[in-house]
């Protein structure tokens, strides 16, 4: 058996190309990603049954999700004062507490009756998304939380409102200042328990931009300003973004690597400003994202293709979190009004695994529960990387083989010249495990129906004559491991029992054909 070649990964993609067309995307990951710590979804548990909950919490721990967020609205779980709805919100808590996930509780809102709090009330009762103002109503949001946190005492951090920025929606009025007001007294009643280390800033809607009409405005960037300019009491506290977008790279297919108007460089922009801001933020959550599966926005497999997309992006986006939205579709009772926005859950109402679900069963199968930086590939080069291309690097230690996840992105423009673009061209000093002549499988995550025992489950990719390799490019993911991985017989490998092994050449075949017939005339 050859040895696999070994050397600094080098990817050398027309480098001229790559720093003038901003529609390629070239990334590899450079830290261990465990998908059990990495991976989380949402969940609407208050809204179900027991039942439900029980079977949503098994989907869930069926695959490597290891988080869980939830919210509490405040102005539901205590919209009288002094009676709290325990019969809702206790039963799912208790439930989550017995899953043993690690579980994250966004706690937002006021009730009406918060007007009250003070020594001097105000006539008009509060809307929901007020955010407190006073330092009594302050204290009292505070307290309340605290009660919270003591009583479910599982929750690893607790998000101090929800969507700050989305107005008015998720606040009244967009006011950094008071929301740094409120943290702070929540922080102070929290920090007299030893509970400091349970909290969380509030999760921002997409990368922070107010949706004020008329504002450009952006609440992390005035969050930050204004806390430097206080107390400084950011310090190591998670925070979170909600990069909902078109397509997986962000809103512009036009600019997926690069520029101002690229939402995944925004996002990774914005990571890099919490992680080395004066504020130093220690962890950053993409807390919340996903596609609905209705039919008029391109139905379950649109949501599949850009959900394991999405995932795969962020692997190698600097966030320390990611969260799909929801385990289950919604109905009427969420009080969500528009179908689109009920449907972007990975299993159904029936508790009916979705496309999205099968999808992200197979991707596991083929990527494991573990990546971790490619440092080891040879020297690659590419030819034939054209504009739509996105290319992500990984290594998959518990079979120590390399991945590479790639697709074409087909650009709205009608005049793409790109679009036919059928392969991508490989060369140079490939580790093939010393085989010769095939280098790896290549999988297409969302084939979820076809027959394991056929060879569209997968597809041995082998050597052209001058050892190079051609991979054939979609829009759909696709997935080259190679060198050609050991037969899988551990959780993280595929299932297809036609790809433990490669299956004997006809040139093999003839000659086993031929050893056993000298042995047949030597035995006579």
């Amino acid at each position: 058996m050859y040895k696999i070649l070994y050397s600094f990964l080098i990817l050398s993609i027309f480098l001229n190309i790559i720093k003038c067309d901003q529609t390629i995307l070239i990334r590899s990951i450079n830290k261990t990603i465990n998908f059990s710590d990495f991976l989380g979804i949402g969940g609407e548990f208050s809204l179900f049954s027991s039942d439900s909950v029980s079977q949503q919490l098994t989907y869930i721990k069926q695959l490597p999700i290891g988080w869980v967020r939830i919210g509490i609205p405040f102005d539901q779980f205590e919209s009288i004062e002094g009676v709290f709805n325990l019969n809702r919100f206790d039963p799912p808590m208790r439930q989550l507490n017995a899953s043993g996930l690690n579980t994250i509780v966004y706690f937002t809102g006021v009730p009406s009756w918060f007007n009250t709090v003070g020594p001097t009330p105000t006539p008009t009762p509060l809307n929901a998304s007020t955010l407190p103002s006073t330092i009594e109503q302050q204290t009292q949001f505070a307290q309340t939380l605290l009660s919270l946190a003591k009583n479910y005492t599982f929750v690893k951090y607790w998000q101090v409102w929800d969507k700050m920025n989305d107005i008015p929606t998720g606040a009244q009025t967009y006011d950094p200042q008071t929301y740094l007001d409120l943290f702070q007294e929540v922080l102070t009643v929290f920090k007299a328990e030893g509970l400091q280390n349970k909290l969380s800033l509030g999760s921002v809607l997409n990368y922070g931009d107010s949706t004020a009409p008329g504002s450009d405005a952006n609440f992390i960037t005035d969050l930050l300003t204004d806390d430097a300019k206080s107390s400084n009491i950011l310090n190591t506290i998670p925070s979170s973004f909600q990069p909902y977008t078109t397509y997986p790279e962000g809103d512009n297919l036009s600019d997926i690597s690069g520029g101002e108007t690229s939402n995944y460089i925004l996002s990774n922009s914005l990571v890099n400003k919490l992680k080395s801001s004066p504020t130093n933020s220690s962890l950053v959550f993409s807390s919340e994202w996903g596609w609905s599966s209705d039919a008029s926005l391109g139905g379950e497999i649109q949501q599949a293709n850009n959900t394991i997309k999405r995932l795969l992006l962020d692997t190698v986006n600097g966030v320390d979190k990611s969260f799909l939205y929801t385990i289950s579709d919604l109905d009427t009772n969420s009080n969500i009004t528009t179908l689109s926005d009920r449907l972007f859950g990975i299993v159904n109402l029936q508790l009916g695994k979705k496309l999205v679900y099968r999808v992200l069963e197979r991707l596991f199968q083929v990527i494991g529960t573990q990546l971790v930086p490619p440092t080891e590939l040879s020297n690659i080069n590419m030819a034939g990387v054209q504009s739509g291309m996105v290319i992500l690097l990984f290594k998959k230690p518990t079979t120590n083989t390399f991945i590479i996840a790639f697709y074409k992105n087909y650009l709205p423009d009608s005049t793409d010249p790109y679009t036919n673009v059928t392969s991508v061209k490989l060369y140079g000093t490939i580790p093939n495990g010393g085989n010769k002549e095939n280098v790896g499988y290549l999988y297409t995550p969302i084939n979820v129906n076809q027959s394991p025992s056929t060879a569209t489950s997968y597809q041995v990719i082998s050597y052209s004559s001058d050892g190079s390799i051609f991979l054939p490019v979609t829009n759909d993911l696709s997935i080259l491991e190679f060198p050609l991985p050991p037969p899988k017989n551990n959780s993280d490998s595929s299932n297809d029992d036609s790809s433990n092994s490669l299956k004997l050449s006809s040139s093999t075949q003839f000659l086993i054909l031929i050893i056993i017939f000298i042995l047949s005339l030597i035995i006579q």
